[in-house]
């Protein structure tokens, strides 16, 4: 399903606002962020900031307010990390896609997508039948699956997904083929 969503809004098929469907897409797909953080939660708690995003030193700030159900703060970070399994090549290509698709969007401060942004794409791509259903963190899955297939450690995806590695252990036992999860990561505007 992600692949299929994604290269629909790169065709130009969206009918609503594509700034903040294509910067909600490409934070799941990217760097699997939940749709919670990425939009918020209705009478609960906003979403990811701009000001969130360090365009200069590669990582996202999840603020305690926008983490949920840990309220736990954290950093992902589009940098290499020896012991992570996550290399130096590997973080800038991740960051040069992620990057791509926020870069031509971005703004100096505010939301970067309103609440509810999930719920009209859900409907605009079964509508379209792109679609079935919308899986419930399916990008989210996708980032953590295609990490785990490209060799990076299950401890570090756990710190950077706000997880713990006994959830991703027994959430994600058989990863991506390491050629889908290395296409995955190149997929870009």
């Amino acid at each position: 399903m992600p692949i299929l969503a994604v290269q629909w809004y790169l065709d130009g098929n969206c009918t609503g606002e594509p700034s903040t469907r294509i910067c909600f897409l490409a934070l799941g797909a990217y760097a699997g962020l939940r749709p919670s953080e990425i939009e918020g939660v209705a009478g609960e708690r906003n979403g990811l900031n701009w000001e969130d995003i360090d365009f200069q030193r590669r990582h996202i700030h999840i603020r305690p307010e926008v983490a949920g159900k840990l309220a736990e703060p954290r950093y992902i970070a589009f940098t290499g990390k020896l012991e992570s399994g996550l290399s130096d090549d590997l973080a800038a290509k991740i960051w040069k896609t992620l990057a791509s698709w926020l870069s031509p969007r971005r703004k100096a401060s505010g939301p970067v997508a309103g609440r509810k942004t999930q719920r009209h794409m859900s409907v605009e791509l079964r509508e379209a039948k792109v679609i079935e259903h919308w899986p419930k963190d399916g990008l989210r899955h996708t980032w953590i699956s295609s990490m785990l297939a490209l060799g990076v450690h299950r401890d570090w995806i756990a710190e950077m997904a706000g997880n713990s590695p006994g959830v991703i252990r027994t959430n994600y036992k058989r990863p991506l083929p390491e050629k889908v999860a290395s296409k995955w990561f190149s997929i870009s505007p």
